[in-house]
């Protein structure tokens, strides 16, 4: 290794030779980006995919034969590349943060050419270091790396695993830390790595085997810990996580930007969103026409579909998934002229109940965003534009009310969300919920004409074991104790939704809840196919900015909810209920005297879950912090497996490229 100051050989023309592959490596990225961000069809996706993978790979190739000869790659000084960085992470900023504050699609675009920059800057300025530093100067800035790498990453653990819930500074400059420590984790390997391959380099000279015996041994013991923890664990993805994970220690140290090139075309795909439908004619239904009005959640608006209708899959703007495929869509299709679609993913109560003037409610009743009103509110603007004939209304609401997002999370980590803790913040306080069901139907009661009926339908069970059993399937990363849970919640949830119904004169239709069941498109059901009806993890993004399409935080709203396959299970058990009960319903419907103005019965609840304002602590904030919690203390012991994977790979990919090195033709040095 050459003393500061000195570098290698710079071969002749290297740089006006690596231009050309670098600039079309930089159009190509930035094809993908925007063919991701408009929303392309896949065939247009896979070949700005394809054109990308082959420039990626020539520049790669490039940096590796450089590399490995050892001649100068002649990156831009550190001054060059760390201004570059810094306006990369300016850019990031002003994309994310000017996009939420001000919603500007111009402040919107800055997001992905700051990510680019700042990515593939930092990955030039770990090639410099390990270039053109000397010796005893990766060895420094490799072992700080690691650690800082340590300290921070294995100091955040211990205190959300011990401490749980932190005061705020504290957890802030906590979550801080473990970012810069999991950003220090490449830098070290990378540093470190170009210390190792010298070693062996060295060490092929005088002893060959012992390098092989490094590079088969570490190889062999990584896979081999890989299976052991994904069979340990019973869980298959868990093996590939790890797989990935060698495959990425294998590029960092190779002292190509492979890992950077691989990471930036993963964020790019997954900032694909299909292409919106057009509204269609029956949901914009005219004088006269006798239609189904659909109020509601996710579970109603088709959240979990492979497309959605234009302008309700906006990020930063309407969110609400309204999808073709949506069992509502569909029975509209069959049994009424049209359909008013109000429905909204995310909505609870109070978006639902009408925003009337001069009354004060909490929760206080308000739209979602992008939608111009409550559910309500909505219905009475276009029922006076319109002009329609409400035949049916059916309304799907309540889960939102009690924590569906934050029982997903916290039954999602190790270990079991069936604790009496959970009981008490969720099962045990539904009774809030059905206070806020009753208010709610009994405000649509009194806003839809006496000769319409109005039915609440029941939450679907998701997830299929057999009785008597204590764990579901190896395919779904929860315990026995989760399931169990889920389970006994959704039944107590269905019953406070009926409860609520039969006080305001709602129909209720018990169908829905055993529609999975059914038609075998349970999770875990062994007769439903390749896929179930419900998505477990469900990756997808979303339309609108750059700053929300690529979030990974937009990526996973799809999991935890019916698919086409469980939306058509739904419209069977509706086609049942409509067969039995529904077509033979006459009115009026009249809301049972003394509910006019229902304000639900005294409660005394130990902790808040819908949000009503009392004095008492918050339920779904007792639950993240437990889930936290158990996340870190679930986390602090698998950090250690996981080294029993990367320190191996980091070994043999440091050996096979020190044999390599040894091995390839090298071009000579100057002084």
């Amino acid at each position: 290794m050459p003393a500061r100051g000195q570098v290698h050989l710079r071969a002749e023309g290297y740089l006006k030779a690596a231009l050309v592959p670098h600039t079309v490596y930089l159009l190509a990225l930035v094809a993908l980006f925007i063919v991701c961000r408009q929303g392309q069809q896949w065939p247009v996706v896979i070949v700005a995919l394809v054109v990308y993978v082959v420039t990626a790979t020539l520049v790669v190739r490039r940096q590796y034969v450089t590399w490995m000869s050892e001649s100068d790659p002649k990156t831009p000084s550190y001054r060059v590349l760390w201004t570059v960085f810094g306006l990369g992470i300016a850019c990031v900023v002003i994309g994310v943060v000017g996009g939420w504050v001000s919603e500007s699609k111009f402040l919107g675009w800055f997001l992905f050419p700051g990510v680019i920059a700042a990515y593939l800057a930092a990955g030039a300025l770990m090639t410099r270091a390990r270039t053109e530093e000397d010796e005893a100067t990766q060895w420094k800035l490799g072992l700080r790396a690691a650690a800082l790498c340590a300290a921070l990453t294995l100091g955040a653990m211990v205190l959300f695993a011990f401490v749980g819930s932190p005061p705020g500074w504290l957890a802030g400059l906590a979550l801080i830390g473990l970012g810069v420590g999991l950003v220090a984790a490449p830098v070290a390997l990378s540093l470190l790595a170009e210390r190792a391959i010298d070693h062996f380099d060295q060490l092929r000279g005088s002893s060959p085997r012992t390098v092989l015996a490094v590079i088969l041994g570490g190889a062999a013991f990584a896979l081999l810990a890989a299976i052991g923890i994904g069979a340990w664990k019973s869980a298959p993805g868990l093996f590939l996580a790890l797989v990935v994970l060698a495959a990425l220690v294998f590029a960092i140290v190779s002292g190509t930007l492979a890992d950077i090139f691989a990471a930036l075309g993963i964020i790019a795909l997954m900032g694909v969103t299909p292409q919106q439908e057009p509204l269609p004619a029956a949901l914009h239904p005219g004088e006269g026409q006798r239609v189904l009005v659909a109020f509601g959640d996710s579970y109603m608006s088709g959240e979990g579909a492979d497309t959605y209708f234009e302008g309700t899959d906006v990020g930063g703007g309407n969110q609400c998934r309204r999808a073709p495929t949506a069992w509502a869509v569909q029975a509209s299709q069959r049994y009424f002229d049209g359909l008013v679609f109000l429905a909204c993913s995310g909505a609870r109560t109070y978006n639902v109940r009408e925003d009337q003037l001069g009354v004060a409610e909490t929760p206080e009743p308000r739209g979602q965003d992008g939608e111009p009103g409550t559910q309500l509110d909505q219905y009475h603007d276009r029922e006076a534009e319109d002009g329609f004939v409400p035949g049916l209304v059916v309304i799907s609401v309540g889960g939102n009310d009690a924590g569906f997002s934050t029982i997903g999370k916290a039954c999602a980590v190790p270990g079991s969300c069936d604790t009496e803790d959970m009981r008490d913040w969720f099962t045990e306080e539904l009774p809030q919920v059905q206070r806020e069901l009753t208010s709610t139907f009994a405000q649509v009661r009194q806003a839809i004409p006496e000769g319409t009926p109005i039915v609440a339908t029941a939450y679907p069970d998701p997830i299929y074991m057999e009785p008597g059993e204590t764990e579901p399937c190896d395919d779904l990363a929860l315990s026995g104790g989760d399931v169990l849970f889920i389970k006994d919640f959704l039944r107590e949830l269905n019953r406070a939704v009926h409860a609520a119904a039969t006080a305001t004169g709602l129909q209720f239709i018990p169908q829905t809840g055993q529609a999975f069941a059914a038609a075998g498109i349970q999770l875990c059901d062994p007769t439903g196919g390749a896929r179930p009806g419900v998505n477990f993890v469900g990756l997808r993004s979303v339309s609108g900015l750059a700053d929300q399409r690529f979030n990974p935080v937009n990526w996973i709203h799809n999991s935890f909810h019916p698919n086409e396959r469980g939306h058509a299970a739904l419209l069977r058990a509706f086609d049942t209920w409509w067969a039995q009960t529904g077509s033979k319903l006459r009115g009026p419907f009249l809301l049972p005297d003394g509910m006019e103005d229902m304000k639900g019965v005294a409660l005394k609840p130990q902790c808040d879950l819908v949000g009503d304002g009392l004095e008492v602590p918050k339920c779904r904030s007792n639950a993240d912090d437990w889930t936290v919690q158990q996340a870190a203390k679930a986390a602090l012991p698998f950090v250690f497996l996981v080294l029993l994977v990367v320190v191996p790979v980091w070994l043999a990919s440091a050996a096979l490229f020190g044999w390599r090195r040894r091995v390839s033709p090298r071009l000579s040095r100057s002084g």
